[in-house]
């Protein structure tokens, strides 16, 4: 492949098959490639569906008919994240994504039903951007290398590691918020945070596209990940999340908006799931 991919997380493996959590693509005027499998795991008929990860929001796609694209959560819609699914066993197609920032990236998507490895994410970043670089004789990684070491759990070569349990403000009393660990580089800083929903009565969609940190430098972009993005009632569901955040090396977590009452986090009363009729 012409392109340079950097696996950033821990394989398993599954049926034979090696899964892959996630994979970098740099991108620049060229097309790139990427495999999409067609696995339909639960035998619906429907092929499951893989994530594309934008570094901006996608103002239009063009060339997409063999796959159907939608936002990844239909409920709180993020335009740089896409789910993809594809609508044949086989074949290829090119199809241009078009950012708010007037960038074009063309990706030709070829899909295979007997693919050696699935991934579930593909996360498009510019050429400049990608790899490591040497500044001032260190080596200094960029922010989705960062958070791609935090999820596979890999160690993280030149941060400093401190584990604290400091306790976030979040503005609703059913809502939980403790800072786990910190990660400190020369211009980086990462936070853990394990956040839980203490309410029997309602549920917390987090927003992480709107997570903030006063005095942060505005030419560099948060990158944040959760394992959940929407708290439901322990009785019905999940009801906790890991939340990730790479940012510079000069902010704190003392004027972080991470889960800020109507910003980062909407509280909703939780709607019990209508029990199942009896069938006849």
């Amino acid at each position: 492949m012409k392109f340079l991919k950097t696996l950033i997380c821990i394989m398993t493996f599954l049926l034979g098959t090696q899964k892959v959590f996630a994979e970098r693509v740099e991108y620049g005027p060229r097309p790139v490639s990427v495999t999409i499998p067609f696995v339909d795991s639960d035998r619906d008929l429907v092929a499951d569906s893989i994530t594309f990860v934008f570094p901006k929001n996608v103002k239009s796609i063009n060339n997409k008919s063999k796959f159907l694209i939608t936002p990844e959560d239909k409920n709180d819609p993020n335009y740089s994240r896409l789910s993809i699914t594809p609508m044949v066993k086989s074949g290829q197609q090119k199809i241009l994504f078009t950012l708010v920032d007037g960038q074009v990236i063309k990706v030709k998507a070829k899909i295979i039903s007997n693919a050696k490895y699935t991934v579930e994410e593909y996360q498009f970043v510019p050429k400049q951007t990608l790899g490591a670089k040497r500044i001032k004789g260190k080596l200094k990684v960029t922010d989705l290398e960062v958070m791609g070491s935090l999820i596979a759990g890999a160690h993280l070569l030149g941060f400093k590691e401190k584990k604290i349990r400091r306790q976030i403000r979040c503005g609703y009393w059913g809502l939980k918020a403790y800072v786990e660990k910190v990660y400190e580089g020369p211009e980086t800083k990462a936070y853990v945070i394990q956040m839980m929903n203490t309410s029997g009565k309602y549920e917390y969609a987090l927003q992480l596209p709107k997570v903030f940190f006063e005095g942060q430098d505005l030419n560099r972009s948060i990158v944040s990940h959760s394992t959940n993005y929407r708290l439901v009632p322990k009785k019905y569901g999940s009801n906790k999340a890991t939340l990730k955040i790479v940012a510079d090396g000069n902010v704190h977590i003392k004027k972080a908006h991470i889960c800020k009452k109507g910003e980062q986090v909407v509280q909703k009363t939780y709607l019990k799931p209508k029990p199942e009729g009896k069938k006849l």
